[in-house]
């Protein structure tokens, strides 16, 4: 068996400011594509891709990155290069390169390129310089960049990333990166920082795994002047197995401009984050048309929502009047209407027309910003505080409804250096939930005896500082349907509530007194330390008249319970803090000595399944709990925050986040103390799953200032934060397009981030190949397609394309159907340590045939129509258009007046396109003409020429209208002797292929008869010289001495002899053609 390689991977990030605009290279599209060098740019090129800002090119044992200057970048930036220069500004730069070189690597490496795309490209360029068939891909492997390690490049949907991938017993110290060109490099947090002239250009801290990229190896760089090296501070086990592996959705500050604290988060059932917190002014990022846009009193809740990747806000508002108030907790009904409970000093809180308790009663001021300090950060109560509940539509629009609840004291509020005010933001704690049919259940407090008690297993205050209540309304919050108070003569406080499948209610909290309302058959009856505080548990019948249960948890040393969960059938988990020797059961995951304890107990309060603790083993609580989770599986989930705020100095419990478990594959390994801490343990806590840090290193602490966030029951958890303190961005963002990047207060903002501790959800997508039509399922054949893993979470995958193709490939791949069918896909996602073990996407990809057929090329006659045809379709382009009757049919009737080649595109029912041509070849236009000419003959008819003149034409046919024909193209024809002159049609028909053309022309033919005697003596008979000829004729009389008697040019039977004696005279006839005479005599007879 081959050994596990040690991966190091990293993602590159560009960030470029120009102006107002920022271009981040981190955010790589699937389009981004390698391509592959065949002569097309100078031959030390072997791939090129462009990337968001520039180029990125892959050389010899190099990258070289090209940055362009914002809105021009490759072949454009080249063309405004002269202009540049003209105007010699020094500080104007067009593009900045900065290379990576990797100092003493083989000089034989080969490049190759992963799954080639199924397109290919043809470069055309000056010279004949171009390239055909060149191919791109996905990813590039750099095969023995060193001795026993390759380098992969590949596009992600996070980034362009690559990795180094050393073999066992390869050594990594080989690798040295040289950079130049940048104006600066340095490490700032871990992450390598090169400056170029427009802007910043990151390297993320390296992330290093063993076997086969399954354990997490802790790595770090080694900047030594401008060389990058790795180092290992704990070495490599490549034998480890990881048992997790988390995911970073995204994290985000709200972006505002004013002082924004974070309290509180939740979720919809689409993966939208809710956020919210308290604002101190203007600037905070409202949005269009949102219930109140504007800042209204001291300070105001904020609530943002954001889309499921963080990258857009959907809608952000106010929430308040004139005083102060507090968001605690908020959660989305089945409606999708944002339900938040909180705190008001404010007379004028938006209400609703059907409010329950439309007006404000408030109760002592509470002042944070003269001594002694009663709540947190200089938050002033000046008039007292009543629990407020209001209801937000999804749109954010419109308030569904509100009110207040409270008494002549203050409520929903713990002052600082009371009892239970352990942790920083315990002065704004308790829970809403919804149930079923979205009534609204709250956990809280109360200072008031008067608070109003309805239905309620305990009707009158208790005593102390403060009582726990537990209270019901109707979805609108226009009836209150049951209240409660649960407390005792002491201090009492419920954080969190729950309830159970037949509708039980479940809160816990904390208590210091004695005579706490505890069940008999509970747990714990009575407090360890009667004055010292400890957790409560209590369950309550579904109409608040019944305490079904209740008991004690704790030590002999402070206890406290934060957070109540039930798993699947009924069992209660409880997540506290503890001072004490919590007990610990057997077999279980724990810390010894450590100050957050965890309880699983009956549903009945009266058993203990398990109990453990985790932490640093400080023996005191190391951090504040913020969210907590048993999900389907029955795996525990815990988000916390610890560090500076919770100084004992100020009265608070202290703790720090030092020293808590994390896991080798975790997030964030280092610490400030003062981060949040995320950690996930194994079912009835089994086993450490999972535990990271989350936060700023070196900055003033994450933390929350009240309220409380949620998991979702697929391990993802929702976390409102105030971060950035000190006007810092360092708190990590991502993706690099998220919301916002930047704290914009001058002080704190609220952020949120989305952490997918535990999921595990097969999904796939599909794209074309220049990605243009994502979710395609269905083509015509051969269809190809780009198949994208977006899966969640998942170890191992297994993709099954339908058609005897599988792959094992973790990104995207390429396959082309080659035949019509139905193909089933599905792709197999493992993981091991989720609850579902194996997930599986499937999805059917449909081949479709097509049967195009379009008529073959046809020939008409000039001036006539054609039909034309196509089948196969249900739409039908044709063109060129403007010779078609109906261009949008199958059978257009077309009218060319020359040769032209029509395109038909069709597309079929099933959205197959095809495209074909068909050529209609106009025959030009056939003109027939002819002359003629007569040869004349004294003693026959005349002799007709005919001369052909027609144009277009290679095919003749004359008709000489006495029954003969000539198929020649210039005949000569003679008609039959006549004695009296007749009149013929002739006719040519000219043609050329089927197309033929005629005319027709009179012509009038008779045999030459000339007299040769008259009688000119008016009788009528024979008087006249009558020639039938037919044709005029220049005729000549002579007598027979020669002399010319008569003369006329155009004779027309008009001579008599006139003036002449009787005798013999001759004539001379002259045709019209000039060269045909006749001569003879005649005989004048008077």
């Amino acid at each position: 068996m081959m050994s596990p390689a040690l991966i190091y991977k990293n993602t590159i990030g560009l960030l470029i400011f120009m102006i107002l605009l920022s271009v981040s290279l981190a955010r790589a599209t699937p389009g981004v594509r390698f391509v592959e060098n065949k002569g097309q740019w100078h031959s030390d090129v072997r791939f090129k891709a462009s990337i968001p800002g520039g180029d990125l090119y892959i050389l010899k044992n190099k990258l070289k990155y090209v940055f362009y200057r914002q809105g021009r970048q490759g072949h454009e930036a080249l063309h405004q290069e002269t202009a540049m220069r003209s105007a010699k500004n020094p500080n104007d730069h067009l593009a900045h390169a900065i290379e990576m070189t990797f100092v003493g690597a083989n000089p034989a490496s080969t490049a190759v390129m992963g799954t080639p795309d199924p397109a290919s490209i043809n470069f055309f360029m000056a010279d004949n310089q171009g390239a055909s068939d060149v191919r791109s891909s996905g990813r590039v492997t750099v095969r023995e960049l060193y001795k026993g390690i390759d380098l992969v490049i590949k596009a992600t949907p996070d980034g362009i990333k690559y990795d180094l991938i050393v073999s066992p017993l390869a050594d990594p110290s080989q690798i040295v990166m040289q950079y130049s060109g940048q104006l600066e490099i340095k490490l700032h947090e871990g992450k390598l920082a090169i400056a170029t002239v427009h802007g910043h250009f990151f390297e993320n801290a390296p992330m290093c795994f063993s076997g086969s990229g399954k354990v997490a190896v802790p790595a770090v760089f080694d900047l030594r002047g401008s060389e990058i090296r790795f180092h290992f501070p704990e070495g490599y086990n490549q034998h480890d197995i990881l048992t997790i592996d988390p995911e970073l959705i995204f994290s985000t500050f709200s972006g505002s401009f004013a002082d924004n604290w974070g309290f509180t988060a939740t979720y919809d059932e689409q993966g939208n984050l809710y956020s919210g917190g308290i604002v101190f002014g203007l600037g905070y990022p409202t949005t269009v048309g949102v219930f109140q846009p504007s800042f209204a009193g001291a300070c105001d809740v904020g609530i943002l929502k954001y889309s499921p990747d963080g990258k857009n806000l959907i809608w952000a508002t106010y929430l308040g009047g004139s005083g102060s108030e507090t968001p605690q907790s908020i959660i989305v009904n089945h409606r999708g209407e944002l339900v938040i409970y909180g705190t008001t000093s404010s007379p004028d809180f938006p209400m609703t027309s059907t409010s329950f308790q439309p007006g404000f009663l408030g109760g002592d001021p509470i002042y944070d910003t003269i001594p002694p300090y009663r709540l947190v950060g200089g938050i002033t109560m000046e008039q007292g505080t009543d629990i407020f509940l209001a209801v937000l539509g999804n749109d954010g629009q419109t308030l569904k409804g509100s009110t207040y609840i409270g008494g002549s004291a203050n409520d929903g509020i713990m002052e600082k250096n009371r009892p239970l005010t352990k942790n920083y933001g315990d002065q704004f704690r308790g829970e809403v939930i919804v149930d079923d049919h979205d009534h609204i259940y709250v956990a809280s407090n109360t200072s008031s005896a008067d608070f109003l008690i309805k239905n309620g297993v305990q009707t009158s205050y208790g005593g102390g500082f403060n009582d726990g209540v537990v209270m019901k309304f109707s979805p609108d919050l226009s009836n209150l349907e049951w209240s409660t108070f649960v407390g005792g003569t002491g201090m009492d406080a419920l954080f969190s509530i729950k309830a159970d499948r037949e509708g039980n209610v479940f809160a816990a909290g904390g208590s210091n007194s004695t005579n706490f309302p505890i069940t008999a058959a509970s747990i714990k009856t009575v407090k360890p330390i009667p004055t010292d505080i400890d957790g409560v548990v209590v369950k309550l019948s579904n109409d608040g008249t019944q305490l079904l249960g209740s008991t004690y948890l704790g030590t002999t040393s402070y206890d406290q319970a934060y957070f109540l969960e039930l798993d699947s059938t009924g069992h209660v988990y409880v997540l506290g803090q503890t001072q004490g020797l919590y007990p610990v059961s057997t077999g279980v995951y724990s810390n010894p000595g450590s100050g957050q304890f965890i309880h699983k107990i009956s549903n009945e309060l009266d058993s203990t399944y398990f109990a453990t603790v985790v932490g640093s083993g400080s023996r005191t609580p190391d951090f504040s709990p913020t969210a907590f989770l048993v999900n389907e599986c029955e795996n525990i989930f815990i988000s916390g925050w610890g560090g500076a705020l919770n100084n004992p100095l100020s009265g608070y419990i202290g703790g720090s986040t030092f020293g808590l478990p994390i896991t080798e594959n975790a997030f964030q390994k280092q610490t400030d103390g003062t981060d949040f801490y995320l950690m996930v343990l194994l079912q009835d806590a089994g086993q450490l799953l999972y535990g990271t840090y989350f936060g700023e290193i070196n900055g003033r602490g994450e933390h929350v200032d009240g309220g409380t966030s949620r998991f979702d029951k697929k391990g993802i958890v929702y976390q409102s934060v105030c971060g950035g303190c000190g006007a810092s961005s360092g708190f990590p963002t991502f993706p690099p397009d998220v919301w916002s990047r930047t704290n914009n207060s001058p002080n704190c903002n609220n952020a949120a981030f989305k952490f997918d501790l535990a999921s595990l959800l097969a999904r796939f997508e599909t794209d074309t190949p220049d990605f243009t039509e994502r979710g395609i399922r269905a083509g015509c054949y051969p269809l190809s397609l780009v198949f994208l893993n977006e899966s969640i979470g998942g170890e191992n995958f297994l993709w099954d394309f339908g058609n005897g193709m599988v792959s094992d490939e973790e990104d995207s791949i390429s396959i082309i159907y080659e035949n019509p069918g139905i193909y089933p896909v599905s792709l197999t996602a493992t993981d091991i340590n989720t609850c579902t073990r194996v997930s599986r996407a499937k999805g059917q990809i449909t081949v479709y045939d097509y049967a195009f057929e379009v008529m073959p090329g046809d020939s008409i006659c000039n001036g006539e129509q054609i039909s034309l045809w196509a089948t196969g379709g249900v739409q039908y382009d044709w063109l060129p258009a403007t010779s078609l009757q109906n261009a949008n049919s199958a059978r257009p009737v077309a009218s060319p007046d020359s040769t032209t080649t029509y395109v038909v595109s069709i597309v079929d029912a099933n959205g197959c396109k095809g495209e074909d041509s068909l050529q209609i070849v106009v025959i030009p236009g056939i003109t027939p003409d002819f002359v003629y000419q007569k040869r004349y003959d004294c003693q026959d008819s005349p002799e007709f020429v005919f001369t052909n003149t027609s144009t277009n034409a290679s095919k003749f046919y004359w008709d000489f209208g006495d029954g003969t024909s000539s198929d020649e193209v210039d005949p000569t024809h003679r008609y039959a002797e006549s004695d009296s002159l007749k009149s013929f049609t002739v006719t040519l028909r000219a043609g050329e292929s089927f197309c033929s053309e005629t005319k027709s022309t009179a012509v009038r033919a008779v045999s030459p008869f000339v007299p040769n005697f008259i009688s000119p003596n008016n009788d009528g008979i024979n008087d006249l010289f009558q020639l039938n000829i037919g044709d005029d004729v220049e005729l000549s009389i002579y007598n027979r001495w020669g002399r010319r008697v008569f003369y006329d040019s155009e004779y027309k039977n008009n001579w008599g002899g006139e003036d002449l004696a009787s005798g013999v005279y001759f004539y001379e006839i002259i045709f019209m053609d000039k060269n045909t005479r006749c001569k003879g005599w005649i005989q004048v007879m008077r």
